[in-house]
């Protein structure tokens, strides 16, 4: 069996315990075992999406959190802040952050080996990012007088 469909299947099979441990039987899914799957929930009061490729990081998925629309303004400064915040963040393996440049939309994203997944805590994990990130216009686009950055990167360790 190819290496990227064994993997696959780990996440299909991650996918529907999730389901099932949110108290939703698990849908029927036809996809491409070639192409990325991608599977899409509301979690602690955020969207999330949990991504598989069968071709690249075959062995992990790719949670990511919408955390919402960056601000009209603001933007530069914010942006430098959650760059730091990135570079501390990734050195402790950590959730990071991005957003689409044509859409404007801020996510927090990081990675999940599907060797060792279990639903619950890969739910856990979800929900701790979800209010994790919960103040993050605060955090990031607002004065430097009020900003909680630092806060913010230290309660973020805990992810690790």
């Amino acid at each position: 069996m190819n290496n990227g469909i064994y993997w696959r299947q780990k996440y299909i099979d991650l996918a529907e315990a999730i389901f099932r441990e949110l108290g939703f039987p698990p849908p029927q899914m036809l996809y491409d075992e070639y192409q990325p799957l991608a599977m899409e929930l509301n979690h602690s009061g955020k969207p999330f999406e949990l991504i598989h490729s069968s071709t690249e990081l075959s062995d992990r998925v790719l949670i990511s959190c919408f955390l919402g629309q960056l601000p009209d303004e603001g933007i530069l400064s914010g942006l430098k802040k959650m760059l730091r915040a990135n570079l501390t963040l990734a050195r402790v393996h950590g959730p990071v952050y991005g957003f689409n440049s044509e859409s404007q939309l801020l996510k927090c994203m990081y990675y999940e080996k599907l060797d060792d997944a279990l639903a619950s805590r890969v739910l856990e994990k979800m929900r701790q990012v979800a209010i994790g990130a919960e103040d993050w216009r605060d955090n990031f686009f607002s004065s430097p007088l009020h900003s909680s950055e630092n806060m913010f990167i230290k309660n973020q360790f805990s992810l690790a």
